[in-house]
């Protein structure tokens, strides 16, 4: 593919074979030649042509190019309403909350939650994770860039401050196409003991 297609989210990373996607296509011996390669990469939009270099003295000039097109499909939607977590006993087992998660076709994400029960004026940590509730009560925080440091800015975070009568909906944009582990919400207490104590988790599905 013409042009540096990078890994996670570094496409600010140096030029080379090692950080592009490079079609193998084998020899040939009557002019024709096909082959399918597989990388561990999600293309982004800007992976928009395949182009045929032939090589030169040194150099490798273009000589055909093939665009590609980019299918009308539907940005994917995923949807989960919250159970509760042991955490939640006894201040919070009238907490209820839903959350939709859309990835979009332009390359963003979209995170909605909308939550009752909680307490007024107060900040609720709330994050994707990487499991459904099922596991770890959803395992791990989710992180953009696997390679990276767990950090806020490597993760899709949506803090919940409650308004009177203790419910809030909050919605949130991240430049940022969630992978196929961003599997759950998970709404924690900041005031609790030990501190971000997991009270509700949202499976996204």
């Amino acid at each position: 593919m013409n042009g540096p297609i990078a890994t996670g989210e570094r496409s600010n990373a140096g030029t080379d074979q090692a950080n592009e996607l490079w079609p193998a296509l084998g020899t040939t011996s009557d002019g024709t030649a096909t082959g399918l390669t597989g990388f561990a990469h999600r293309a982004r939009l800007d992976a928009q042509s395949v182009v045929i270099h032939r090589s030169v003295n040194g150099s490798a000039p273009k000589v055909a190019c093939a665009n590609l097109n980019v299918d009308k499909y539907s940005d994917v939607a995923l949807a989960g309403t919250s159970q509760l977590l042991p955490a939640a006993t006894p201040d919070y087992t009238s907490l209820t909350a839903t959350a939709d998660l859309v990835r979009g076709l332009d390359g963003m994400t979209s995170l909605h939650v909308a939550a009752a029960g909680l307490k007024a004026g107060m900040t609720y940590p709330t994050h994707l994770h990487n499991r459904p509730c099922s596991v770890q009560s959803g395992g791990g925080h989710y992180l953009r860039d696997k390679n990276a440091a767990a950090s806020e800015a490597n993760e899709i975070w949506l803090p919940l401050t409650a308004v009177t009568g203790g419910s809030v909906d909050a919605t949130a944009n991240f430049q940022h196409t969630a992978a196929a582990d961003a599997r759950s919400v998970v709404i924690h207490d900041s005031a609790s003991a030990p501190a971000n104590a997991r009270l509700a988790c949202i499976d996204l599905k």
